[in-house]
């Protein structure tokens, strides 16, 4: 008999991971906002998760992935998304008894260095701003159900048709920022997932980013010898209201559960994308 899996949030990373699941005989369930051109193979619910009823949910779940994302960058739509829906969507599952592990999709926003140091899954976590402080009360909440669960905290993601630094050096808009940058491959944020779905005995908690934290100029200017431009030495100016940080991230539990990246550092992973681009 196929295993059942759900997938919430049915977008960028988890389009792949069901790519990953149905290569392994997996049995894949999605639910997503909007309709798009979908896998025929992947059965999707089409539906916002909070008109669901437990009658709408596939019987005997075997995993579930929680990768739903906040529709907009504000306070209320993190709440409704890591807090309202979270715990509408264990409603929805209280009831089945065959799940083994829940697998939520975090962030690294629970980070608020300045300072470029790093971090890890036990440093200390005391976010003032309201992206960490929505994503560890969820991370809290899912701790706090019988339900085993995972908390995947994923860094910058990146991958095909998403690598803004690549548009922006074209356009010779650089930051220059002299700040520290952590990313994961979306093909690898994905295969991560479906790693800690397997593994026997995992900690509550992962970060999922690659080996190699960089300064966001030095990829700059890297990426601008790459492609042959000469980038003016000005920043561009940055009005984004997003919360700041400068930290280096390690993936030392994530490797040493035996996870081996495809793309391990940035170079490989952008020279991957470019190298798929149309001529």
């Amino acid at each position: 008999m196929q295993k059942k899996v759900l997938i919430i949030g049915y977008g960028y990373v988890g389009q792949k991971l069901a790519e990953i699941l149905l290569k392994d005989n997996y049995k894949v369930f999605a639910i997503k906002r909007q309709k798009i051109l979908n896998n025929h193979e992947v059965s999707t619910i089409y539906s916002p998760i909070e008109k669901l009823s437990p009658e709408d949910i596939p019987n005997d779940l075997t995993y579930v992935f929680y990768l739903l994302s906040a529709t907009e960058y504000s306070e209320e739509a993190y709440n409704f998304a890591y807090k309202h829906c979270l715990e509408r969507t264990y409603q929805l599952i209280k009831k089945q008894a065959n799940i083994k592990r829940f697998i939520f999709c975090s962030s690294t926003s629970i980070y608020e260095k300045v300072d470029g140091s790093w971090c890890d899954e036990y440093s200390v976590t005391n976010p003032s701003a309201f992206p960490g402080k929505t994503m560890l009360a969820a991370e809290n909440f899912i701790f706090s159900q019988k339900l085993p669960a995972v908390s995947v905290r994923l860094s910058g993601i990146y991958g095909p048709n998403r690598a803004r630094i690549i548009e922006n050096v074209r356009k010779n808009k650089p930051s220059f920022s002299d700040s520290y940058t952590n990313r994961i491959h979306r093909d690898d944020a994905a295969r991560a997932l479906y790693h800690l779905m397997k593994l026997k005995n995992p900690l509550q908690v992962y970060l999922a980013t690659d080996s190699y934290p960089e300064k966001q100029k030095n990829i700059e200017m890297w990426l601008a010898s790459v492609l042959n431009i000469k980038l003016k030495n000005i920043a561009t100016e940055d009005n984004s209201k997003r919360n700041k940080t400068n930290k280096r991230l390690r993936n030392k539990n994530l490797l040493e559960s035996g996870f081996k990246f495809n793309f391990p550092n940035y170079k490989k992973g952008l020279l991957d994308i470019l190298s798929q681009e149309d001529p």
